[in-house]
C-alpha cells in the first residue's frame, strides 16, 4: 500500500516525498510463518463520535479475540524463540492524535479491557491528571473562578452541583480569599478553606511537594480503589508530580525557581497537540495491559502486535497569515482570501502538499512499529479526503477482518496480585457504576442543527453546513451569540435580525404596501449593514453587494411580509424544552429561531433564513431532507415551551428565484423526534 501513497512527483525540487524502500524481515526478532497485515472498518455516513465509538467497539473485539477468544493469535518471544499466543502486553494502539482518546478508552472499559497511557502527550489529556491541574490553578489564583468551580467539582474536592447551588444561592463567591463568605457550614466552605490553606503553602513549598501532599491529604490514590484499574490512575498522577520534580531539577541548574504558576504555564502547553514530552517513569514489567500512545511517541519502538487508529482525516493544514520559501528569503503573506501577495496560493499548495507527504511518513514508520501483526483501521466518513479513503482504493484485494460490535467478547478481569476477583471484583456494583456512567454521558442538551445532523447526513458543500470551495468567506465559523455558520451566511443572519429590530417600533404593518415602502426607505441602512458586517466578520468586502441584495430579497417575501404584519413578532430568539427520548431520558433541545411570528389565530409560525448556494431540485430536496428535523426540532421545543401550536415551519431559501419551502408532515416529523437524539457515551 505504501509503495503507492509514498510517490515522489518529478516536478518536485527537491523531492516532497521520501523514496519507498522495502522494508526486509529480521531473522533474529521475527519468525517467517508470522507476518501479516489486515484491515477493519470501513466508510460511514455516521458523524464522527459515533464513527469513533465504532471504531473503539471494532478494537476491543479484535483484543479480546486476539488474546483469548477462538481467533487468538499468536507472537514470536525474541528472547525465547519460539511462537507463543499473544497477550495483552503484546499488543500496542498507536493513535495519530489525541482526538476520540476519551471515547477509546470507554470501548476498551466496556469490555474489561486493561490498558495504560504512555507517553506524555497523552497522559496530559486524561482526566485524572486534567482534574489535578484544575486544582493546582485554582491553588494558584484565587480569582480564578473557572478553576475554582472545576476544583470544587473535582474528585479531591468532591461538592456536589446541589452542593454549589446552595452555596451560590447563601450568597457565597467563586472565590475563597473573599471576605463575605455564608456563615452556615457547607461542603463548600470546607473544599474553599482547603484551597485557601494550599495557597498560603504554595509560595514557601516545592511544587512537587505541593502537589504530592495534595494527593495525599485528600486521598487521591485510595479514592481510586473504587475503580477498575487503579494502578492506572495512581500512574497518572504520580506522572505530573515526576514532572514537577524533574522542572525544579532543570530549573536548579542556574535557571529560575520553579514556581506554581510556571509549572502550570509549562503543563498548559504540553495540552497542546504539538507538544512532544517523553514520559519519566519506567513501565511496570508485571502489568499485562494494551499499551495506547501516539504515533510519534513509537518511534524507535517495537511491539508483536499493532493496532493503528487515527485514519479518519485528511492531513491538518492550517491557514497561515504568512509563507516562508525554501531558503527563508521568500516570503508570501495573506490576510484575506483576496487580499494576499501574487506567490501566496502557490505556496500555500506546496505546502499542503508537505502535509500531505509528512501524513503518509508517519503513517508508514507507525505501520513498521508492528513486529508480527498489523492491524489498520479504516473507520472514516463517507467522502471525505481521508488516509483511510485512500488506502481502500489502492487495497481493495487485501485481507480485511470483520470486527462488528456484536463480536466484543468482554475479557475476565485479571487477577490483582494474587487475589481472586470475587475478593475485589463486586459484579452488581460494577454493572451499577457502568449504568451510572452511561447515564451521565447521555447529552444533557442537543441542538436543532445537531438533531438535523442526526436525522439525516448533512449534504456535500452546503453553504450554510460545510466549507465551500475555493472561498475562505464561506468557511464554516462560530457567529455571534455562540451561532455556527460561514462568516457569510452570519454576516446575512446579522443584518436581516438588525433590520427587523430596526423595524419593531413600527410594528405590526397592515399591507404589503406599508412593508415596501418602509423598506424602500432602507435601502441606504441595508447597504450600511451589509459593509459593517463584512469587515466585522473579517470576509472580503466584495460580498457586501450580495449580502445587501440578499436581505432585500428576503425582506421582500411574501412569507416575510406576512411575519411584520402579524400581531407578535420575534427576531433572533433563543428556545429551549426538555424532551424525553425513548429510552426515559430527558434531554433539553435548543436552538435560536431567526423569525418567529404569532398569527391572528395565535397559532406560531417559525421562518429559518438559508444562504445555501444551490439551484437544482435535487440540490433543494437533499437539503430539506437534511433541514426538516431541524425545524420539527424548532416546533416540539416552541410548543413544549410555550402551550402553543405550531403551524408552520418554513425555510427561506434566498439565493433561489422562489425561495419559500415549508415542512411537510410538521406532526409526523415531531413524533419521530425523541428517536434522533444523538446517543451520548
Amino acid at each position: 500500500a505504501f509503495s503507492k501513497l509514498m510517490v515522489q512527483d518529478s516536478n518536485d525540487t527537491p523531492p516532497v516525498q521520501a523514496e519507498y524502500i522495502l522494508l526486509q524481515p529480521n531473522a533474529e526478532t521475527q519468525h517467517p510463518d508470522l507476518g501479516t497485515a489486515q484491515f477493519f472498518g470501513e466508510p460511514s455516513n455516521d458523524n464522527a463520535d459515533q464513527i469513533r465509538r465504532s471504531q473503539a467497539a471494532n478494537v476491543a473485539a479484535l483484543i479480546a479475540a486476539a488474546t483469548a477468544g477462538d481467533g487468538r493469535r499468536n507472537v514470536y518471544d525474541k528472547n525465547k524463540k519460539c511462537i507463543r499466543p499473544a497477550k495483552l502486553g503484546d499488543i500496542c494502539i498507536l493513535i495519530r492524535s489525541r482526538t476520540g482518546l476519551n471515547i477509546l478508552e470507554r470501548g476498551l472499559e466496556s469490555a474489561n479491557i486493561p490498558y495504560r497511557i504512555e507517553g506524555g502527550s497523552l497522559m496530559f489529556n486524561t482526566q485524572e491528571v486534567r482534574d489535578l491541574l484544575n486544582c493546582l490553578r485554582a491553588i494558584d489564583n484565587p480569582s480564578d473562578e473557572v478553576s475554582v468551580v472545576a476544583a470544587l467539582r473535582s474528585p479531591a474536592l468532591a461538592c456536589s452541583d446541589v452542593d454549589l447551588l446552595r452555596w451560590r444561592d447563601a450568597g457565597g463567591r467563586w472565590n475563597y480569599s473573599a471576605s463575605n463568605k455564608p456563615n452556615d457550614p457547607s461542603p463548600v466552605a470546607d473544599a474553599m478553606a482547603i484551597l485557601a490553606r494550599y495557597h498560603h503553602r504554595h509560595q514557601t513549598e516545592s511544587v512537587a511537594g505541593l502537589i504530592a501532599d495534595f494527593i495525599r491529604n485528600r486521598r487521591l490514590d485510595e479514592l481510586d480503589l473504587a475503580e477498575p484499574r487503579p494502578r492506572e490512575m495512581w500512574r497518572r498522577r504520580q506522572f505530573l508530580v515526576a514532572q514537577a520534580r524533574n522542572q525544579e531539577y532543570n530549573s536548579g541548574n542556574g535557571g529560575a525557581p520553579l514556581t506554581l504558576r510556571r509549572f502550570i504555564d509549562w503543563a498548559e502547553t504540553q495540552q497542546h497537540e504539538n507538544a512532544r514530552i517523553a514520559e519519566i517513569a519506567a513501565p511496570e514489567t508485571d502489568d499485562d495491559s494494551v499499551r495506547i500512545m501516539t504515533m510519534h511517541a513509537a518511534k524507535g519502538l517495537e511491539f508483536p502486535i499493532v493496532i493503528l487508529l487515527g485514519f479518519d482525516s485528511g492531513p491538518v493544514s492550517r491557514n497561515k497569515n504568512a509563507l516562508f520559501g525554501q531558503l527563508g528569503t521568500e516570503v508570501e503573506i495573506s490576510l484575506s482570501s483576496s487580499l494576499k501577495t501574487p506567490g501566496y496560493d502557490a505556496l500555500s499548495a506546496i505546502e499542503k502538499r508537505h502535509a500531505d507527504a509528512e501524513s503518509i511518513r508517519l503513517a508508514y514508520v507507525a505501520a513498521t512499529r508492528a513486529r508480527d501483526q498489523l492491524l489498520v483501521s479504516l473507520h472514516h466518513k463517507r467522502g471525505n479526503n481521508s488516509l483511510a479513503a485512500r488506502i481502500i482504493e489502492i487495497t481493495d484485494t487485501l485481507p480485511h477482518t470483520k470486527a462488528g460490535a456484536d463480536a466484543i467478547t468482554a475479557l475476565p478481569i485479571p487477577d490483582a496480585d494474587g487475589v481472586a476477583p470475587n475478593d475485589t471484583y463486586n459484579p452488581d456494583w460494577q454493572a451499577q457504576r457502568n449504568a451510572e456512567i452511561t447515564a451521565r454521558s447521555r447529552p444533557q442538551a442537543v441542538t436543532a442543527t445537531g438533531i438535523a445532523k442526526s436525522g439525516a447526513p448533512a449534504p456535500a458543500q452546503s453553504i450554510d453546513d460545510k466549507d465551500a470551495a475555493g472561498d475562505n468567506d464561506h468557511e464554516p465559523r462560530r457567529g455571534r451569540g455562540g451561532r455556527s455558520g460561514t462568516a457569510f451566511g452570519s454576516a446575512l443572519h446579522a443584518v436581516l435580525q438588525q433590520i427587523v429590530e430596526q423595524m419593531t417600533p413600527d410594528l405590526p404593518f397592515t399591507t404589503s404596501a406599508e412593508v415596501d415602502k418602509y423598506l424602500n426607505r432602507r435601502n441606504n441602512e441595508i447597504t450600511r449593514l451589509a459593509q459593517q458586517q463584512t469587515a466585522d466578520k473579517g470576509i472580503a468586502s466584495r460580498n457586501a453587494n450580495e449580502i445587501a441584495r440578499l436581505a432585500h430579497k428576503a425582506l421582500h417575501t411574501p412569507a416575510v411580509t406576512a411575519a411584520l404584519c402579524a400581531p407578535k413578532l420575534w427576531s433572533e430568539i433563543p428556545v429551549a424544552a426538555p424532551i424525553t427520548t425513548p429510552k426515559g431520558d430527558v434531554v433539553v433541545i435548543e436552538g435560536i429561531i431567526d423569525l418567529l411570528y404569532q398569527d391572528a389565530g395565535g397559532e406560531l409560525v417559525v421562518i429559518d433564513y438559508k444562504s445555501d448556494d444551490i439551484t437544482t431540485e435535487p440540490e433543494i430536496s437533499a437539503r430539506l431532507e437534511h433541514y426538516q428535523w431541524q425545524g420539527a426540532a424548532y416546533a416540539a421545543a416552541l410548543e413544549s415551551a410555550t402551550g402553543k401550536t405550531v403551524k408552520d415551519v418554513q425555510f427561506l431559501f434566498v439565493r433561489l428565484d422562489n425561495p419559500l419551502r415549508q415542512v411537510e408532515n410538521l406532526r409526523g416529523l415531531m413524533s419521530q423526534l425523541p428517536a434522533k437524539i444523538p446517543a451520548g457515551g
